[in-house]
């Protein structure tokens, strides 16, 4: 009896999402404007994703580097339009890969300062990838002319 029951709510499914109708038009176009479907976390970055540098934040980590007692400026990037931190890099034989977390998936502790991700790296960005993009002023260290990252 069951298995009749899931055949049956399986015909019918597959008829009801094989109607095309207005109203799923106008929401896919809709919900295309607004980029389509969100991007997964770990994507790794190529040329065709977009990375400006957008000023700086006072953090507990730096990059490569144990949780600091005294504030480090962290540089903030834009990738693809979401702001986001460096806080990790991992070496391998074939080089590098710079973890990028987006600021709103990160934790912040009672001084303000950025701490340990609550979520996985938005963006990875591997070194020995041919098509790989420029990351601005990759240098590590905040120039004095840069200012604090403002939304």
């Amino acid at each position: 009896m069951t298995n009749e029951l899931s055949k049956a709510a399986a015909a019918l499914g597959r008829k009801g999402g094989k109607v095309k109708s207005e109203a799923k038009a106008k929401a896919a176009a809709e919900n295309g404007k607004l980029g389509g479907r969100p991007r997964k976390y770990g994507n790794i970055l190529t040329n065709r994703d977009s990375i400006e540098a957008r000023g700086y934040i006072l953090t507990q980590t730096a990059t490569g580097k144990l949780v600091r007692s005294e504030p480090f400026k962290e540089r903030v990037y834009s990738i693809n339009g979401v702001d986001c931190i460096q806080l990790d890099t991992t070496s391998t034989a074939s080089g590098n890969i710079l973890h990028f977390f987006a600021l709103e998936d990160i934790d912040r502790n009672e001084q303000g300062w950025y701490i340990k991700p609550t979520r996985q790296a938005r963006y990875l960005w591997k070194s020995w990838l041919k098509n790989k993009p420029e990351i601005p002023m990759r240098d590590y260290s905040v120039g004095e002319n840069e200012k604090p990252y403002q939304k």
